[in-house]
């Protein structure tokens, strides 16, 4: 597979592959005119390589995808394209577009409720851990599973910048408190069932790439997968 007319497994393998053999060329090299031709000649066969190998994955809108067909070569070669497809241009500028307008949101969003604002993240498109990060002033209740397989019990952990103060792991439903009118803002994938049950479940109101629910004063509680929120 190439990347823009550029075979993948190309750069991979053959550019470091090449570097290393003509460093070593050039180590074992012997001339009879000493210190000719000088160093800086030989700067830009050494820096072409990594320069070119930097600007394929790094220019603007690049974009990388390999399909695996099977077989150990071919998996450990689509692993490598995994690899660099998450150090792409186009994979950090993506994360970075998501991510900054997430806590710009996040912020603006628990500035309107100072000090009754609770951030809720199930399988979020952001990291709860950079909206603690700089969002320490907001309480961040993780819901997710104590371990990654099947039959694991769910787990709500509540974060405070980087402290953990609270954990709960139990059987179906897990509770989570929450006082009574605050504002909860749901870090969520639109993909997933658990969006979709929340948004039969409460009223949420999308702000750019989240939701938030203001609760009423009162006493209530509801269900929401494996979990009871109660406030």
């Amino acid at each position: 597979m190439g990347v823009h007319g550029i075979d993948a497994p190309f750069l991979v393998v053959w550019i470091p592959a090449m570097s290393v053999a003509a460093a070593l060329l050039l180590k074992i090299g012997q001339t009879k005119n000493a210190g000719y031709p000088p160093r800086w000649m030989f700067l830009p066969a050494l820096l072409i390589p990594p320069l070119f190998l930097n600007y394929t994955l790094f220019r603007p809108n690049m974009g990388w995808y390999y399909a695996a067909r099977g077989g150990a070569w071919d998996e450990a070669l689509a692993g490598m394209n995994t690899a660099l497809a998450l150090s792409s241009f186009q994979h950090v500028d993506s994360t970075l577009t998501v991510d900054d307008h997430t806590l710009r949101e996040v912020r603006r969003l628990a500035a309107d409720r100072p000090g009754q604002t609770q951030v809720v993240w199930q399988q979020g498109q952001a990291s709860w851990r950079k909206v603690a990060y700089y969002a320490p002033q907001v309480p961040i209740l993780v819901l997710e599973h104590g371990k990654l397989r099947a039959g694991s019990l769910p787990v709500m952990a509540q974060w405070r910048g980087p402290k953990l103060e609270k954990r709960v792991e139990g059987r179906p439903p897990v509770t989570v408190e929450i006082p009574a009118g605050s504002r909860i803002v749901w870090l969520l994938d639109p993909r997933t069932d658990f969006f979709e049950e929340a948004r039969r479940t409460f009223a949420l109101t999308p702000a750019g790439p989240l939701w938030f629910t203001d609760l009423p004063a009162g006493h209530g509680e509801k269900d929401l997968g494996e979990y009871r929120l109660i406030w």
